[in-house]
């Protein structure tokens, strides 16, 4: 039986200071992008993934994102809110929506596109067994600072929070495939899932990339 992944989770309640001054006014995810609010076309992409439930961790002017997509019914998915205060980091945003979510998901960037072989990410993610899989750009034209050092078969072997080490094999772009049982390693003390929960799972050989 061939398995699937229904579900995705998108983060999205940052303030997008860089984006000053039209997050004064809007969350960044409304950016628009020829005419088209930039997680519009997120949603538009999933729908081509076949993904069927969205789970958007809101929390910045939340109610604007909430109110231009609405349940998702005019896209022929299903669009789960759910809010957190502005100050929650990545990893707390997800805890708090932790019990919405399938037991395998996509957690993706709402300020991140990019036309990726989600089949291809899919069936690595099921033979690795792995608790996340990362989607990694090359970066071999060193367009951004690389921060994944990966193994000949795709397990990371480490991850550079701090973009301070050299010889790495790429950049994580989002679009990672996670099992619910990241959160047996999260303590109450975490914040940040790439500063706090990545070590851990790299240290237990649960993390590859693609």
């Amino acid at each position: 039986m061939k398995r699937s992944i229904k579900n995705a989770v998108i983060l999205a309640g940052g303030l997008g200071t860089r984006l000053k001054p039209y997050t004064d006014n809007f969350p960044k995810p409304m950016y628009p992008v020829d005419g088209i609010p930039f997680i519009e076309r997120l949603v538009y992409q999933l729908k081509e993934f076949d993904i069927e439930k969205i789970i958007i961790l809101v929390g910045y002017k939340a109610d604007i994102i909430m109110n231009y997509l609405g349940n998702g019914e005019k896209y022929g998915v299903t669009i789960i809110y759910d809010e957190t205060p502005v100050t929650f980091d990545t990893l707390e945003r997800m805890v708090h929506a932790k019990d919405l979510m399938d037991d395998d998901f996509l957690l993706m960037y709402a300020d991140n596109y990019c036309p990726i072989d989600f089949t291809k990410l899919v069936d690595s993610y099921f033979n690795n067994k792995a608790y996340i899989e990362l989607t990694l750009y090359t970066n071999l034209d060193n367009y951004t600072k690389s921060n994944i050092l990966l193994d000949e078969n795709g397990l990371v072997l480490n991850y550079d929070y701090e973009h301070k080490l050299t010889k790495l094999t790429g950049v994580e772009i989002g679009y990672m495939l996670v099992s619910k049982k990241i959160f047996d390693y999260v303590s109450k003390d975490d914040k940040n899932y790439s500063k706090d929960l990545f070590p851990k799972l790299i240290k237990e050989k649960k993390m590859y990339a693609i």
